[in-house]
């Protein structure tokens, strides 16, 4: 049971991983340029900084397509274990969850629709 709790604390910080590679590329993008991203300009596939790219390309798909079997292991987790403290872990994974659907959806800076373009 310790390394399935390890297990879910080190998971339950991926979405806010996701956010802060996505942020960071971003940056080292505006810092390269010289100026804020603009899309439909500037394309991030060629900005030299590949595997930053892919890491947050799959990064998206593991957290979007991760969510539903991670509540489920997390609920399990808490059934039959004899210690329930995974508060911090839940809060950490539902903050980081909430901050993606606020990007995606809201697109703050238009990040997400330069990203993808």
């Amino acid at each position: 049971m310790k390394y399935l709790k390890r297990i879910l604390t080190i998971f339950s910080y991926l979405p806010l991983f996701w956010m802060f590679l996505l942020y960071s590329f971003t940056v080292r993008c505006w810092i390269k340029l010289g100026h804020f991203p603009i899309p439909s300009v500037d394309d991030p596939k060629y900005r030299g900084f590949g595997i930053h790219y892919r890491l947050i390309w799959y990064g998206f798909l593991v957290v979007v397509y991760a969510c539903i079997p991670y509540l489920c292991a997390l609920l399990i987790f808490k059934k039959f274990a004899r210690e329930n403290n995974l508060r911090i872990p839940v809060i950490m994974y539902c903050t980081g969850c909430v901050l993606i659907a606020i990007q995606v959806w809201l697109d703050p800076f238009r990040i997400i629709y330069w990203y993808l373009d």
